[in-house]
């Protein structure tokens, strides 16, 4: 008898008049980013919409256009400005800072709030590699990224796998948006600004050289400067390419933490910029007043210990909170903690906002921390948290189309195509489901069935998969694509087994499969499989053994493990194997400790990786492969060396690249030939009379 399915979401009502098309997915709007002025009374939100046909110079390079929403009560929003991006309020809340581009000039404008007039500084840059291009210092300064003037603008045509050195491309100037006077810092190509409290200094990532395309790799290495608007820039160079989001200033502005790319923390003096490396077993630290405390076996302050090291600290400076045992600390230099709340009881808790406001999540339940002893709780929901420095704070919903208040006030929403897919979850035990994701009621079952594979990903009545949501906000690929065709989409849970990724990944689909079978509603003799990433390893893997699978999807699929284990990403390859570690060290760990959690390298056991690897299993493959890549993708070598072996055997393959593109496809048009050609190999060998086809 077929277990019984728990009805866990009705997406829409009623159904569309022609089922969702690639077309029409690409131009869905979704609330991409938003700030609350300091008093809580004012919301911008932007709304991005992608089309094929028209593509418009954004942050990632992609065809989108924004339009930058003002709310303050419901019924009263209305279009602040269209192709605007990176809004961000003034201390004070009185202007709002923010970017409006187009495909020949950026310009940085100020938009004053109490008689709605603008300011506008013209060749502003767009921060490079998606990063902020300018920072508040206070309510009357910003610090801007400017183009260099007497350069001219001219198209390069380079291949995408060649370097570019537009230096100097940037002129970094203090400017005040009410007298409109400017002030020239610093000469270079920066990005990651990050302000003292008082604003007279600024941390900032400084590169020597871009790549093209930008959007595709992850950049050179970048230098550490300090910056004061005497136009002198501090080099730090001792700290190697520092992540943007540990750069820490101390209370007074006179010392600064940053950990480099190799997870070393230093300690920096402002005026110098001398560097000191702490202790290796230091694995965080935050600046308490003008002191820096240290986590190692436990936090310590001058020495002394101050709280164990499972705590978690946050601020730094003027105000600091430490989390430890669901209760909440306030930190002051030379006090003892002091506990000023506690978190709701429950199982450990996800900080999902590392900053004032700080979002905890506990189960269902979500408490924001405001600063000492200011604690409010709010049920939890799916979504993205838009914040200012006040206390007011709007949550979207999973598909990112509506804002709602945490305080119960109806926001703003977008019109969405309607459908009556269903959503509906099938028990596994443990507290763990899987989704099925089925198509209007009206179509009659059963079902051809795509089994989405996602190894490690764990799903829950509260962990649904987001590739069932009506959104295109997270990349292009999206299973409401299949549904709306006819199709179910399967998502089972796939734990990550250790050892023997291969036989684990067989024995839990095979359950899966038992479970999927026992619903009555999904036609088992027509069933594919589909994945990215790890996932579409798992689709090569699931297509050597013994699944009855049709077709076979694999995006970025990686077929060779101990190949893989030593793969460069394509930015390192350009650069010196110093720059190359930190990829490598990421790569090892993934294999022997992280997702596939094999336990040793290649050369201790190459059986281990020659069982596991599907290229070595290509001879038993059975289903026809469609394989999709990147030409920037660094799996894109695997997924040829894959296609190479079926085609050698005369076995139905197929193997497309898309140029300029990474591990996802993202660009509009891109997206819709994606979707086509999924689509057409889906018809092609799922069909009611399927048909053995070279």
């Amino acid at each position: 008898m077929p277990r019984t399915l728990l009805l866990a979401l009705l997406l829409t009502g009623s159904s569309l008049a022609q089922g969702l098309t690639p077309e029409d997915f690409v131009k869905l709007n979704f609330i991409s980013e938003g700030t609350v002025s300091p008093d809580g009374k004012t919301l911008i939100y932007t709304v991005t919409s992608q089309t094929p046909s028209e593509p418009h110079f954004d942050r990632a390079g992609q065809g989108s256009q924004n339009k930058l929403y003002l709310f303050e009560q419901p019924g009263n929003d209305r279009v602040l400005l269209e192709n605007a991006m990176q809004p961000s309020w003034s201390p004070d809340g009185k202007g709002l800072a923010l970017l409006d581009a187009d495909i020949h000039e950026a310009r940085l404008k100020v938009w004053w709030k109490d008689n709605d007039h603008w300011s506008v500084l013209r060749h502003a840059s767009i921060g490079y590699g998606g990063g902020q291009g300018y920072c508040w210092l206070n309510s009357q300064r910003i610090l801007a990224a400017t183009a260099a003037p007497g350069q001219e603008k001219a198209d390069v045509s380079v291949l995408d796998s060649q370097t570019v050195k537009p230096q100097p491309r940037q002129v970094l100037v203090e400017w005040n948006p009410d007298t409109g006077t400017t002030r020239e810092w610093a000469k270079g190509v920066f990005t990651s600004f990050a302000p003292s409290a008082d604003g007279q200094r600024v941390a900032a990532l400084r590169w020597s050289e871009l790549t093209f395309p930008s959007s595709a790799r992850s950049g050179p290495p970048a230098q550490l400067v300090l910056l004061d608007g005497s136009e002198k820039i501090i080099m730090v160079d001792p700290v190697s390419n520092p992540r943007p989001d540990s750069l820490r200033w101390s209370a007074d502005g006179s010392q600064l933490a940053a950990r480099d790319e190799f997870g070393h923390w230093w300690q920096i003096r402002a005026e110098s910029g001398a560097a000191e490396a702490l202790p290796n077993e230091v694995i965080d630290c935050c600046w308490v007043g003008n002191q820096l405390a240290l986590r190692s076996d436990a936090w310590r302050l001058e020495g002394k210990p101050l709280m164990p090291a499972s705590a978690r600290f946050f601020g730094g400076g003027h105000q600091v909170v430490a989390l430890s045992e669901g209760h909440s600390y306030h930190l002051e230099a030379g006090k003892e903690p002091v506990s000023v709340g506690d978190l709701p009881a429950g199982d450990g808790y996800i900080v999902e906002r590392g900053q004032f406001p700080l979002v905890i999540r506990q189960g269902d339940k979500r408490t924001l921390v405001f600063g000492p002893g200011h604690l409010r709780t709010v049920p939890a929901a799916a979504g993205t948290y838009f914040t200012g420095s006040g206390e007011s704070v709007w949550l979207t919903n999973a598909e990112h189309t509506r804002i709602t208040g945490t305080d119960g006030q109806a926001g703003p929403s977008l019109v969405m195509p309607s459908s009556a897919d269903r959503l509906v979850s099938l028990p596994v035990g443990n507290n763990q489901v899987d989704w099925l994701l089925l198509p209007a009621a009206e179509q009659p079952g059963p079902y051809p069935t795509v089994v989405w594979l996602e190894p490690g990903r764990l799903y829950s009545h509260e962990v649904q998969p987001k590739e069932a949501l009506l959104s295109n906000q997270s990349g292009g690929l999206n299973a409401r694509l299949l549904s709306a065709q006819g199709y179910a989409v399967y998502f089972p849970s796939l734990a990550s087994g250790k050892g023997e990724p291969a036989s684990n990944l067989d024995k839990a689909l095979q359950a899966g499969l038992r479970r999927l079978a026992a619903q009555g509603n999904v036609d088992m003799q027509r069933l594919a499989v589909m994945g990215q990433g790890y996932g579409g390893y798992a689709t090569l893997m699931a297509a050597t053994q013994s699944h009855p699978f049709k077709a076979a999807v694999a995006l970025s699929a990686f077929g060779d493990l101990s190949s893989d284990y030593a793969r460069l990403s394509p930015a390192t390859r350009l650069g010196s194997a110093q720059d190359a570690l930190p990829f490598v060290h990421r790569q090892s760990h993934d294999y022997e400790k992280g997702q596939l959690a094999m336990g040793q390298p290649p050369w201790q056991d190459p059986q281990l990786y020659v069982r596991n690897s599907p290229y070595y299993q290509a001879g038993r493959v059975q289903a026809p492969v469609l394989l999709i890549t990147g030409s920037q993708d660094g799996h894109l070598a695997q997924s040829e060396q894959f296609f190479a072996a079926l085609y050698r055997q005369g076995k139905p393959a197929r193997l497309v690249r898309y140029q300029g593109e990474a591990q996802r496809i993202e660009q509009a048009d891109h997206v819709v030939d994606e979707w086509r050609q999924i689509l057409g190999w889906l018809e092609r060998y799922m069909g009611e009379q399927t048909t053995s086809s070279r």
